[in-house]
C-alpha cells in the first residue's frame, strides 16, 4: 500500500492510515491532497484504482461537525478521521462485492452501512484514548489554522479560537451548551448530562465552561442515552457527510 502526499497531512494520520489499511486488498493507494475535488467533498474511494483520496482542503472547510456543535479545530481533525474510516468501509464493500466497481454511485443502504461502521470506529478511537493532534503536528491544515488565528488575533473570532484550542488540549471537542442548542436535545437528557459533567463523571469543566470529549460528543450524536446517562452503542445513522464513492468511470 502506497501513501501519496501532495499536501502534508497531520503527523498522526500517516501511521493510522498505514495500520488500518494493512490487509485490505482493495486499498492500494492513499492520496493526501488539498482541494483535489471542486465540490465540497472531504474524501472519496476510487474502486478502479483501489485508491482513497483524502482532501485536506475540504476537511478544513467542511462545516458538518460545526453544525452539530463541535468546535472548529476538533471539527477539522474529525472531518479527516470520519472521512478516512468512511472510505475504508467502501473499500471493504468492494472487497465483498467486486461488481460495485461498475456502479455510478452507492444506494442509501450501503452508505448507511458505511456511516454505521464509521461512527463505531470513531467512537472506539475516542474511547481508546485518541488525542487530537496539536497545531504543530497538523501539517498543512495546522498552518491554515495559525493563519486564521493571526488574522483575527485582536478580535472576538481570535479570542474564541484561542479559548477553544486551550479546551482542546484538555481533550474537549465541543461546548456542551452548543451541542444542546444545535441538536435540540430533550431537556431531561441535557440536564442528566450536565449533572454528570458537574459531578466530574463525564466531560470537562474549564474556565467555568462545560465541554464534551470526543466519545461523549459522538455518543450524544449517534447513540441513545440510558436512564442514568450512560452512553449506549450506535443505533441509527446520522445524515451522511459529503464523502463520496467514486464509482463508474474514474
Amino acid at each position: 500500500m502506497n501513501i501519496l502526499i501532495n499536501q502534508d497531512p497531520p503527523l498522526a494520520a500517516v501511521p493510522l492510515v498505514d495500520k488500518v489499511a494493512k490487509g485490505i486488498p482493495t486499498i492500494e493507494k492513499v492520496l493526501f491532497d488539498s482541494f483535489f475535488f471542486e465540490e465540497c467533498t472531504p474524501s472519496a474511494y476510487c474502486p478502479k484504482e483501489h485508491m482513497i483520496v483524502i482532501d485536506l482542503g475540504h476537511c478544513l472547510m467542511s462545516p458538518y461537525f460545526l453544525q452539530q456543535g463541535m468546535m472548529m479545530y476538533p471539527g477539522i481533525w474529525f472531518n479527516l478521521l470520519w472521512s478516512w474510516f468512511h472510505e475504508v468501509y467502501h473499500a471493504k464493500q468492494l472487497e465483498a462485492d467486486p461488481s460495485l466497481a461498475d456502479w455510478e454511485g452507492l444506494p442509501p443502504s450501503l452508505e448507511g452501512e458505511a456511516d454505521q461502521y464509521t461512527a463505531n470506529r470513531v467512537i472506539e478511537w475516542c474511547m481508546a484514548g485518541g488525542q487530537i493532534p496539536p497545531i504543530s503536528e497538523m501539517g498543512w491544515m495546522g498552518e491554515q489554522v495559525k493563519a486564521l488565528i493571526n488574522a483575527h488575533y485582536h478580535d472576538e473570532t481570535g479570542d474564541k479560537l484561542i479559548r477553544q484550542l486551550e479546551a482542546t488540549r484538555l481533550n474537549a471537542v465541543a461546548e456542551f451548551k452548543d451541542v444542546v442548542a444545535l441538536k435540540d436535545m430533550q431537556m431531561d437528557i441535557s440536564h442528566a448530562m450536565l449533572d454528570e459533567i458537574l459531578a466530574g463523571k463525564i466531560g470537562i469543566i474549564n474556565n467555568d465552561m462545560a465541554y464534551l470529549t470526543g466519545a461523549e460528543f459522538f455518543g450524544a450524536s449517534f447513540c441513545t442515552m440510558g436512564s442514568k446517562g450512560e452512553f449506549c452503542r450506535y443505533e441509527k445513522p446520522e445524515a451522511r457527510l459529503l464523502t463520496g464513492y467514486m464509482g463508474g468511470a474514474v
